[in-house]
């Protein structure tokens, strides 16, 4: 409902907190060596339940003691614009990227465009609440072709980081396309529930 300021870039629930937070038990996740993320309050909170010592270069961020004394469930983290969920809702369409930096300093939004959202070209690229009085307004959405483009720029990147274990946070529509496109899942198969891990091997993908 785009006449409900909340839902923009809706963060997650109580229920979504307590999903999140089992995350730091799963075996898989303790042994990520790197975390990318799509920029929404969501999946940034959920990745921060996951890795409450997630910080932007475990390099420029801590001294040698302090890494030394780190806690399991810290890690480095990249936000990707690219793993925005398709846009098709009004909880797709974002907060600004100099707004999300203040909310959460410990993470690198320097190459976040402002807008990171899909927005028709009629809207603004630089003004995010632009986004929402259009949307309320007229409504517009992400065309699938995209959002399939954009799936197959992730998949490349995720090939060409230096990493044998990446935890990747982003949105289940989007999750779907990848998982279809690149690993031959069924239809039935693709949808993720709320936090819920899905472990695929990168080299399988074609």
């Amino acid at each position: 409902d785009g006449s409900i300021d909340e839902l923009y870039d809706s963060p997650l629930t109580r229920k979504g907190f307590e999903q999140a937070l089992l995350l730091q038990q799963h075996t898989d996740l303790q042994s990520a060596e790197v975390a990318v993320v799509s920029p929404a309050t969501r999946t940034i909170q959920t990745m921060l339940c996951a890795f409450p010592g997630a910080r932007a270069s475990s390099s420029s961020k801590m001294s040698t003691q302090n890494l030394a004394e780190a806690s399991a469930h810290s890690i480095e983290a990249h936000v990707w614009p690219l793993l925005r969920e398709h846009l098709t809702e009004s909880c797709d369409i974002g907060t600004g990227a100099s707004e999300l930096q203040t909310q959460w300093p410990m993470l690198d939004f320097s190459n976040v465009p402002e807008v990171w959202w899909y927005v028709d070209p009629e809207v603004s690229p630089i003004d995010p609440l632009a986004s929402r009085k259009f949307f309320r307004e007229r409504g517009f959405f992400e065309r699938e072709s995209m959002v399939e483009q954009r799936a197959d720029q992730i998949v490349k990147d995720l090939h060409e980081l230096p990493f044998d274990k990446i935890a990747c946070f982003s949105h289940s529509d989007l999750i779907a396309v990848i998982l279809q496109r690149h690993f031959k899942m069924e239809e039935s198969k693709v949808f993720l529930d709320n936090a819920q891990i899905l472990g695929v091997d990168l080299h399988k993908s074609p």
